[in-house]
């Protein structure tokens, strides 16, 4: 019996460290000033943000979801040779160790689809941020202006 016990001990101890090496890798992954464009109920949006990596390894950001739209891409924004502004799906984002990658108008962003409500100044959307090494992230995201 003593025997068991140990055994079941030392696995609960690896368990609860295992546990505690994970959460401290998602803490070193920032995320900051998030925000919502307005948007109409079957239309787009999109949201911006800052991811901050003060790991000493790269990640990337692989994947997004949100409540609010019934699809969800990684996206940025090119100019064109002639002028004209093309949005073209990015499979991710990296972000590189111990740098910031800022998503904003005019660049990449989460791109929301066939929104499922009108997003409005004051409403708050449910995102969650899947990455490579860090795992997800989940975030509430306040719709305003620009």
């Amino acid at each position: 019996m003593k025997i068991a016990h140990r055994i079941g001990l030392g696995l609960f101890l690896s368990v609860i460290l295992l546990m505690s090496a994970c959460s401290s890798r998602k803490s070193n992954l920032t995320i900051q000033d998030p925000w919502a464009r307005l948007g109409v109920a079957g239309g787009n949006s999109a949201i911006y943000l800052k991811i901050e990596n003060a790991t000493k390894e790269d990640d990337a950001l692989i994947s997004a979801s949100c409540d609010a739209a019934m699809m969800t891409e990684l996206h940025m924004t090119q100019m064109m040779d002639d002028g004209t502004m093309k949005m073209e799906p990015q499979e991710k984002i990296s972000i590189p160790a111990g740098q910031t990658v800022e998503l904003k108008p005019g660049g990449l962003h989460i791109m929301l689809m066939n929104l499922k409500k009108d997003l409005k100044t004051g409403d708050t959307l449910n995102l969650k941020l899947k990455f490579e090494k860090s795992g997800e992230i989940e975030v509430s995201v306040p719709v305003k202006e620009p």
